[in-house]
């Protein structure tokens, strides 16, 4: 049980220092959003808007690749460079970040399995057919974890360390749907609403409330042990006919099950033409959950203990200090049953301004909801439109736990087929030591029944009149 957890929490910090020094990305998107219904994700966004044309298709894996990744710290809050051209560890600057506990969150937001879209423009009608993948972790981590991880057991000599508040939480799943646009009022009026059926591919979640503490004799060094609620709960598409997934000694047998853990899930949008030029948006996305059944929780029972060290073998065998603690960490499996958990539901509202057809500032705001804590996002923009080939978005945004960040997002027209680009934080890719997240979204769709700069602009001139003598 100890090395899972150590796996666990080791794997995850390493994530938060290696992603930092790469070009990620982060589940905000408003780059991506302020291109408008150039592309055909703003339907992600907004339930009510669909790209312009007839019909779109994305492709699988093709049309959209998202990641990303948020964290309280950067790599030069961890290391100084110094005179002799050495880095220095600073502890206590780290430490200092996350003293009010912070969060690593790492998403794989709404991957595109396929979507198809085609618009009835005489009826004010739009349909969409859609599948994507959503994978997302959040390490919640205190000062005592980092503490831990850094200086070792020797941060608790004569002292207590303790670790608490840290929470893993972790959901990967699939979703189905289909989503109707409807224009109303003269074309003032655009409403929308997705509805899926989300099929759960894993999950996993620690106890909220854990609490390790550890305290070391300054002479005999022995380390005292106070363990509370040292638990987590794991769900898979699977039985492990009797086998605990921390069980490393037996070959379980698998048996696959798709529909075992399933829900449903809306979207729900509208934007409204308040005045010329004027366009307001509000969308709520993600409202609905998924029912986990057979869930496997892994316990390891309230208790305090001292370990003094280790045997060591005297035939010389291979000592591991993990394994000597493990005893102590052993896990008892049972059977949680269900366990209904709501996905991270996203709100956004914004407002656009049509300066011409071509210039369009915009400013959005996006919150969202998750079982620990509430994300807030800010993002204003200026969007350029290059006739029907070419739109261009610069953006100011703010993500939680990083500076304001500079955001570019991009799209091409080549006859049916687009390119686009966008990232709300590109500085993160030129300064990569002082990045605390960063993200980047591309891919590319088919678009067709747009009309061209020259069929939409061409003006039709009057043939000359016969002269009749």
């Amino acid at each position: 049980m100890l090395k899972n957890f150590t796996l666990l929490t080791g794997a995850l910090a390493a994530l938060a220092l290696s992603f930092i020094s790469t070009s990620a990305l982060a589940q905000s998107g408003i780059s991506l959003y302020h291109l408008g219904n150039s592309t055909i994700q703003v339907n992600q966004f907004n339930p009510a808007q669909q790209a312009k044309g007839t019909f779109n298709l994305a492709l699988p894996l093709l049309s959209k690749q998202s990641i990303g990744f948020t964290n309280a710290f950067s790599v030069n809050d961890i290391f100084e460079k110094q005179a002799n051209g050495n880095y220095r560890l600073m502890n206590e600057k780290l430490y200092r970040r996350v003293d009010n506990n912070g969060n690593l969150n790492l998403d794989l937001d709404k991957i595109t399995l396929f979507q198809a879209g085609f618009t009835l423009p005489s009826k004010g009608l739009g349909f969409t057919l859609f599948s994507n993948l959503t994978s997302s972790h959040q390490l919640y981590y205190s000062k005592g974890l980092f503490q831990l991880l850094l200086g070792g057991t020797a941060q608790s000599i004569d002292k207590q360390l303790l670790i608490e508040d840290a929470q893993l939480s972790s959901m990967t799943y699939a979703d189905f749907g289909l989503g109707v646009q409807k224009t109303l009022l003269d074309n003032k009026l655009k409403v929308g609403a997705n509805v899926k059926y989300l099929m759960g591919i894993a999950y996993l979640q620690s106890h909220e409330d854990l609490k390790i503490s550890l305290n070391t004799d300054p002479d005999t060094y022995a380390m005292t042990f106070n363990l509370q609620n040292v638990s987590y709960l794991h769900a898979l598409p699977l039985d492990l006919k009797g086998k605990s997934l921390t069980d490393e000694e037996s070959d379980p047998e698998f048996d696959f099950d798709r529909s075992r853990h399933k829900g449903f899930a809306v979207d729900l949008g509208a934007t409204y033409t308040l005045i010329d030029k004027l366009d307001l948006s509000l969308a709520v996305t993600d409202l609905g959950a998924i029912t986990w059944k057979k869930v496997t929780k892994e316990e390891v029972e309230d208790k305090t203990f001292t370990f003094e060290g280790a045997n060591l073998d005297p035939e010389g065998g291979e000592f591991n200090f993990a394994d000597s603690l493990e005893v102590y960490f052993k896990a008892k499996s049972s059977d949680a049953g269900s366990i209904k958990t709501s996905l991270p539901t996203r709100t956004m509202f914004s407002a656009s301004y049509r300066l011409t057809e071509r210039d369009i500032f915009s400013s959005t705001y996006m919150a969202t909801f998750r079982e620990k804590e509430t994300r807030h996002l800010y993002g204003f923009g200026y969007t350029r439109k290059v006739g029907s080939v070419l739109a261009l978005s610069v953006n100011a945004v703010k993500q939680p736990q990083q500076q304001l960040g500079l955001g570019v997002g991009t799209s091409l027209q080549l006859g049916p087929v687009q390119l686009y680009v966008a990232s709300d934080n590109v500085l993160s890719s030129i300064k990569v030591a002082d990045a605390r997240g960063a993200d980047f979204k591309f891919g590319f769709n088919f678009l067709f029944g747009r009309k061209t700069a020259s069929k939409a602009q061409t003006p039709q001139l009057p043939l000359p009149a016969a002269s009749v003598e």
